[in-house]
């Protein structure tokens, strides 16, 4: 018997193993709310297609409004919410291209 275990054991240590094993993808989310572990030092930035229907939606199913919806100076129109697990989640739709010297100028009009 004891010779029948030791050709097991060297057979286990010569078997193909997985580098990504059974059950588990290259990239494996832990879902935490991120009050587990005291707050969340990340956010999402989604674009999408219609940021106001998708803001409202979110809200309807219980995210809570961080930053309303607005236009802002670099082209986008955005909005940031919280989700009822405390992640934050920042929702875009592009609206345009700026150049460097029209946001610029953008700027200089917001701090007026």
């Amino acid at each position: 018997m004891a010779t029948k275990t030791a050709t097991n054991t060297a057979a286990t240590k010569t078997a193909k193993v997985k580098a990504i094993p059974t059950g588990y993808h290259a990239i494996t989310p832990y879902l935490y709310a991120p009050t587990h572990f005291g707050g969340s030092p990340v956010s999402l930035l989604l674009y999408v297609t219609d940021v106001d229907a998708m803001f409202k939606q979110a809200l309807g199913a219980g995210a809570t409004e961080v930053r309303p919806v607005a236009d802002q100076f670099y082209g986008d129109r955005s909005g940031t919410l919280k989700d009822p697990f405390g992640h934050t989640w920042h929702l875009s739709t592009h609206k345009g291209d700026v150049s460097m010297e029209e946001m610029a100028r953008r700027m200089a009009a917001m701090k007026h």
